[in-house]
């Protein structure tokens, strides 16, 4: 017994740190995905979307391996949105649908439920849950703040949003869509947040190429955390599984078994 907890303590510990975080955003002017690095703060351009984004969010389905993005007000003002997924090699987007929601400024999945969320800003402050196959919205409820980013942070198991300008961050019952604040303080712009499973922090990232990141597990202390090569909104981290990591895991654990029955 004492062998078997051992061996399910080791897998959970190390599959864990063997989780490599690859995070996208995207620059509003050129239209074009970007990775970044966010130890180093390296930003490299993967590709254009091919369709207009403006104040718009990315968020990654890990259950079925898809990126999702809604354009904000790509297509103008106050415009209704559609659902895109991204090709995370080129960067197209292709159309899913129509939201039939208007200023999505923020885009969640909740890897918990396998649901994704979205939330309206600036003109409205709707909280949706979106259909996938078809992108269309159906109301939550109403925050009575504009959230301007989504992301679901697994340590607490709670959908978290930002509210541009105070920079206020919130969690958001995905029930009724009612919001408390648990953290946050000081300016942030439009832009994106996006949770790291592997650090448990979070990240912002916004008009004013300001990167600031969030410790979940300390009250949600804040660290201006450095300085994008211009204007991004749109914040989602894709969780990859490092190869090499997951082979040394599955060795070691092989051999400790064998061990134990001899």
């Amino acid at each position: 017994m004492r062998m078997r907890i051992a061996i399910l303590s080791a897998m959970t510990v190390l599959s864990a740190a063997s989780m490599a975080q690859v995070a996208y955003t995207v620059q509003p002017g050129t239209g074009q995905l970007y990775t970044v690095d966010l130890s180093t703060n390296t930003f490299n351009a993967v590709g254009a979307l091919g369709v207009s984004y403006d104040f718009g969010d990315l968020a990654y389905d890990s259950a079925h391996g898809v990126m999702y993005m809604v354009n904000g007000w790509g297509d103008g003002f106050g415009a209704v949105n559609n659902l895109y997924s991204v090709n995370l090699n080129t960067g197209a987007a292709s159309l899913i649908g129509s939201t039939g929601a208007s200023s999505l400024f923020g885009l969640g999945y909740d890897v918990a439920t396998d649901t994704l969320y979205a939330s309206s800003s600036t003109l409205s402050s709707g909280f949706y849950k979106i259909d996938r196959s078809t992108g269309a919205a159906s109301a939550v409820g109403d925050p009575g703040h504009s959230l301007d980013g989504l992301t679901f942070v697994g340590s607490t198991k709670q959908m978290v949003g930002f509210e541009a300008g105070p920079g206020t961050i919130y969690s958001v019952s995905t029930t009724d869509g009612s919001v408390t604040p648990i953290g946050g303080s000081g300016f942030i712009n439009n832009g994106g947040i996006a949770w790291d499973a592997g650090s448990n922090m979070a990240y912002t990232i916004d008009w004013s190429g300001q990167i600031l990141r969030f410790d979940v597990a300390n009250g949600w202390a804040m660290t201006n955390w450095g300085t994008a090569p211009g204007s991004f909104d749109g914040l989602a981290f894709k969780t990859v599984p490092e190869p090499v990591s997951m082979i040394a895991l599955g060795v070691g654990l092989v051999a400790l078994a064998r061990r134990r029955r001899k």
